[in-house]
């Protein structure tokens, strides 16, 4: 197999629906799709199938599609996008890190114009 580049990084994406309200509890409650992107490498010159990969994130993000989030505790009343994105990052990169790969940028946004990024660089 060939060596990949320790230049090489993989981009995925995903959406996933949300329910949550800012107050009033889940009689004021909207839906959202969020679009949650990233991009990812191995900590080796390894191939990483898009696959195994994919499935690592779905697993994390499972827990939060087509739920109303202002009931789960890591949320703490506080269903922002940016907890949310800050929540989800940790998990898939807690995941990953036990794979050896790392996140070097993970965006997540409700809309093209509304995005939250965190990455690996100041």
């Amino acid at each position: 197999m060939r060596k990949l580049s320790s230049k090489a990084k993989y981009t995925l994406g995903f959406f996933i629906e949300i329910s949550h309200s800012a107050s009033g509890g889940i009689v004021n409650a909207h839906d959202h799709t969020l679009e949650i992107g990233m991009v990812v490498s191995a900590n080796s010159s390894r191939f990483l199938s898009f696959s195994d990969l994919e499935n690592v994130v779905k697993s994390v993000l499972m827990r939060y599609d087509k739920k109303y989030i202002n009931d789960l505790p890591e949320f703490n009343g506080d269903p922002t996008v940016e907890n949310i994105g800050e929540v989800i990052y940790a998990e898939v990169h807690r995941r990953l890190s036990v794979n050896n790969m790392t996140i070097h940028r993970f965006t997540i946004g409700e809309t093209p114009l509304r995005t939250y990024i965190i990455t690996d660089t100041p």
